[in-house]
């Protein structure tokens, strides 16, 4: 072989390499333990797309999946090809399972795929700002991503110290949740606690208050169980009603500060099974008076335990 035709070869080849199409393919899919990993999303993407090879050796794929304080799931999906130009193609999902996400997913490559071969702009593509700043990385999207939540709540309390005997009452709460903060005002009644006061009389108490309780909540483990420590002030109206006696019922204000440590596990994507312990401390301890003598006086510290179930609004 002669020099020259070493030297065709050699720019022949040269001539292929630079107009053959470079892959710049990429997959990265990040969810949750309980969530389809990327080989499904693979094989999702080679049942919808056309010609999944050049599609997928053509983009550039950046997926997350993550579940929120309620339960549901939240995908950031960001795609770029060299038809594109600079900005990639961010889109947020929320679905109720990671198998929708996933379809969703494999569904929006598709459209941009097919977008891109005809040159047509894909509507949720990044809009570009005057100044053409970068679109936000996935990363940004997450930090501000979950949105504002509301839960509803019911609960059964057993308290031990409120009232002169142990019992169970009830409790609804309403709560807003955003990020790491929740703050609920809630009601509770704990019905009539009977207190003997000599040999053929009885005092009978009741407790009626709201509470507001702010909290900060964190993640406990990848199922979507949370932890709460909280700050609680309680009003309401303590009564008591004398038996057998000359004298009729009279009530005070119950006023409580006090600190609380719960959690929840989801049991569904609405439904969490949630538990609280609080530990107050009344502002005020009212002494309860029979004929000159003293019955019954608001404790020092007065602890409660609930159990219950939340909904998501």
């Amino acid at each position: 072989m002669g020099y020259r035709d070493a030297l065709l070869i050699a720019l022949l080849g040269w001539g292929l390499l630079a107009t053959s199409p470079v892959s710049a393919g990429s997959l990265r899919w990040t969810v949750t333990e309980d969530c389809p990993d990327a080989q499904a999303l693979q094989l999702e993407l080679r049942r919808v797309l056309p010609d999944p090879d050049a599609i997928l050796a053509a983009f550039e794929l950046d997926g997350r999946i993550v579940r929120d304080e309620a339960g549901a799931y939240t995908l950031w999906l960001q795609m770029w090809s060299t038809r594109m130009g600079k900005r990639p193609a961010v889109r947020e999902l929320q679905g109720a399972t990671c198998q929708e996400l996933l379809e969703a997913a494999a569904l929006a490559v598709a459209l941009a795929a097919d977008a891109t071969r005809v040159g047509q702009p894909m509507a949720f593509v990044t809009p570009a700002t005057d100044d053409e700043k970068p679109a936000p990385s996935l990363e940004a999207s997450e930090s501000h991503a979950r949105p504002l939540g509301w839960l509803l709540g019911a609960s059964a309390l057993f308290d031990m110290t409120a009232l002169p005997a142990g019992g169970f009452g009830a409790e609804l709460q309403l709560a807003a949740t955003y990020r790491m903060l929740r703050v609920g005002l809630g009601g509770a009644w704990l019905p009539t606690r009977s207190l003997s006061v000599g040999a053929a009389r009885q005092a009978d108490f009741a407790l009626l208050f709201g509470h507001v309780r702010g909290c900060g909540q964190w993640p406990l483990g990848d199922a979507g169980a949370l932890t709460y420590t909280c700050g609680t002030f309680e009003l309401g109206r303590l009564s008591s009603e004398l038996q057998s006696g000359t004298r009729g019922p009279s009530s005070t204000l119950w006023r409580a500060l006090g600190l609380a440590v719960g959690g929840s596990v989801p049991l569904s994507s609405l439904v969490a099974l949630e538990g609280w312990f609080d530990l107050l401390t009344p502002l005020a301890r009212p002494i309860f008076l029979v004929d000159g003598a003293r019955v019954y006086q608001s404790p020092l510290i007065a602890w409660r335990a609930q159990l219950g179930l939340t909904f998501q609004l």
